[in-house]
């Protein structure tokens, strides 16, 4: 895997919106405190964009002690085979146990090389466009950022998230895969073969996103938030990453059928009307749970010119000058078109303007 900081190349060539350094430091006040970092990012999030160079689900000790203490290593690795996987790291540790780790003097905030460490992973995050596959909100249809059972099980189902976590396309999921996203006590109960796998008709006779919600809701408030949405963070990025040119093709946009948005095709939609479209109230103005969906934090500070925590029209119409300043936003990588997960935040503009009836460039 690449280590985070060759990837913060990506930001040298980045559009004027996100050259500047994006930053978990919400009040500007150089000190990260726990709600901060566990706000903005996952601990998914940072995984996946640390894995970012091979994408081979592992971090070798190397790897992984950039990060977390040799100790911490140790800890993890649970097979003792010297290197720990997504499902090792997700069974065993959370972003508040990250954030601990870091803060050395136990004060219960980051500051100097504390912060450093955390805000060099959530740059590698932004770098690598894991954030906005990741968000919370794409889920979160109310934007109050909290995930509920109706706006989970009306967007994702079983059989999306079985192809989606199936990398290797054998219809099967070894007890390490299922373990990303299931207990042991379940995975055990849904091996009716006794094979040490499960296969597709196995967890689909004997388990449904309802579980898996039930599962994930750990203090029973019939909602997910931060730590306990992140087996759904997690079966929804990979529905979004491989089942991305789906999504795209089932909009208009995609003209020459290519699977690509080039920038002509992304400015068939109109921010004018992506803004009246969203803005369900009617008051001219869009609240930051409203808007991370399209901008990410980084994006949101970045237009919230008078700090008023709120953005109106002038100030997104300003700040990303038109469509063109949201297409290269999302081009990540700075070659021209939108692919995969980067055609995300379009087609979820593009959505919107559809749900509320509009016509896409009047």
């Amino acid at each position: 895997m690449t280590p985070l900081l060759l990837l913060f190349v990506a930001l040298a060539t980045a559009s004027p919106v996100r050259r500047q350094a994006p930053t978990l430091d919400v009040d500007g006040n150089g000190i990260l405190t726990r709600p901060e970092v566990l706000n903005g990012m996952t601990l998914t999030q940072a995984m996946i964009a640390a894995d970012s160079g091979d994408g081979d689900g592992y971090f070798t000790r190397p790897e992984a002690t950039q990060y977390i203490s040799p100790a911490m290593f140790n800890s993890i690795d649970a097979d003792d085979d010297n290197r720990l996987s997504f499902a090792e790291v997700l069974g065993t540790m959370t972003m508040g146990d990250m954030f601990d780790a870091y803060d050395a003097n136990g004060n219960g905030q980051l500051e100097g090389p504390e912060r450093d460490r955390i805000e060099a992973i959530y740059r590698g995050i932004i770098a690598t466009g894991a954030v906005q596959p990741i968000q919370v909100a794409f889920l979160d249809a109310n934007g109050d950022g909290y995930l509920s059972k109706p706006e989970v099980l009306n967007t994702l189902t079983m059989d999306q998230a079985l192809a989606a976590s199936d990398d290797d396309g054998d219809g099967l999921f070894t007890k390490e895969q299922a373990l990303t996203v299931i207990d042991e006590a379940t995975f055990n109960r849904l091996d009716t073969n006794t094979d040490d796998q499960l296969s597709f008709d196995e967890i689909k006779s004997g388990f449904t996103l309802d579980d898996v919600f039930t599962m994930s809701d750990v203090d029973g408030d019939g909602l997910l938030f931060g730590d306990e949405a992140v087996r759904f963070n997690f079966m929804y990025y990979g529905i979004l990453v491989y089942n991305a040119a789906g999504l795209l093709a089932a909009t208009t946009l995609d003209v020459n059928n290519d699977g690509v948005l080039s920038r002509p095709e992304a400015l068939q939609v109109s921010l004018q009307q992506a803004m009246v479209a969203a803005d369900t109230d009617g008051d001219g103005l869009f609240s930051r749970e409203q808007a991370v969906a399209a901008l990410g934090e980084e994006g949101f500070n970045q237009l919230d010119t008078n700090g008023d925590n709120m953005l109106s029209y002038d100030e997104v119409n300003q700040g990303l000058g038109g469509m063109d300043g949201y297409f290269d936003m999302n081009d990540v990588d700075d070659d021209g078109v939108l692919a995969g997960p980067e055609t995300i935040g379009i087609i979820s503009i593009y959505n919107t303007i559809q749900a509320a009836g509009l016509n896409l460039t009047k």
